[in-house]
């Protein structure tokens, strides 16, 4: 009996020892598999508020007079009188959405032969749509290429006036455009250092598919970004969206060829 009274405690904490050293080696594996399995199936959000110091060139089409539109970025602080831009995006694996709202006011001249005067143009530009990861080389520094399909809405407001050599209103007219153009482009990212990255992007639309639709669209975006952190990154580079529409006729045509082009800068929020 006092064998067995020695024996038991020891057997006890043998198995006790036994069970923290499986707890041990299990606790580990438990954790990585959640670990790979919140790494494989993430879903990612990101919000980026962007500044796009753009300019304006092209002519715009209001009741059949046509005039020649110039906006440089000399004289962009000039005419500009508002705007905002934004991107939200969502993504799981290689797939994700996102949506890109794009508001701006400026105030430009306008020019018909000897004519002079001033055109003030608002533009909303909402774009969505979808994107798909088909490439990747590496893995601590990769290349990665993705496919986008979606649309992009624009709406555009007019009103431009032209006067004679003595001042006189030769012409006052507006007009207002809605449109809603399908998309497809590439994206491509390459990390030239762990937290360096190059973003290029390309996209062309519209088709003249219907009357809501542009004759072309097309857009075109160059960006060098740096992570701060894992959830904070800032990117700054150029950006051009073209547009070139026209309907109607005489009295009745409208329609814009415009280049909005210019520096662009964000903060990339991202979790």
């Amino acid at each position: 009996m006092a064998g067995t009274t020695l024996i038991t405690p020891t057997l006890f904490a043998q198995d006790a020892a036994a069970g923290r050293d499986q707890a041990a080696e299990l606790k580990p594996t438990t954790e990585l598999r959640n670990s790979a399995t919140s790494v494989e199936d993430p879903w990612q959000f990101s919000v980026v508020p962007l500044l796009w110091l753009s300019g304006v060139n092209g002519n715009v089409t209001a009741k059949g007079r046509t005039a020649d539109v110039d906006v440089g970025f000399d004289k962009l602080f000039q005419h500009f009188e508002g705007g905002f831009m934004a991107n939200f995006e969502l993504r799981k694996n290689k797939f994700g959405f996102y949506v890109q709202p794009n508001y701006m006011k400026l105030a430009g001249d306008a020019n018909v032969g000897p004519l002079s005067g001033s055109d003030d143009i608002t533009i909303w530009i909402v774009e969505g749509g979808g994107f798909y990861q088909f490439a990747k080389w590496g893995e601590d520094r990769p290349l990665t290429l993705e496919a986008v399909a979606g649309v992009r809405y624009w709406s555009l407001h007019n009103e431009f006036t032209l006067t004679g050599s003595r001042g006189i209103i030769n012409f006052s007219g507006s007009d207002s455009t809605s449109l809603v153009d399908p998309l497809v482009g590439l994206h491509a990212q390459k990390y030239l250092t762990d937290k360096l990255s190059v973003t290029l992007r390309g996209d062309v639309g519209g088709f003249g598919i219907s009357n809501s639709s542009s004759d072309l669209s097309w857009q075109v975006v160059a960006l060098i970004g740096y992570d701060f952190t894992r959830h904070f990154s800032l990117y700054a580079g150029y950006r051009a969206l073209a547009l070139d529409e026209s309907n109607g006729g005489g009295s009745s045509k409208k329609g814009a060829d415009l280049v909005l082009n210019g520096a662009l800068i964000g903060l990339d929020f991202h979790w």
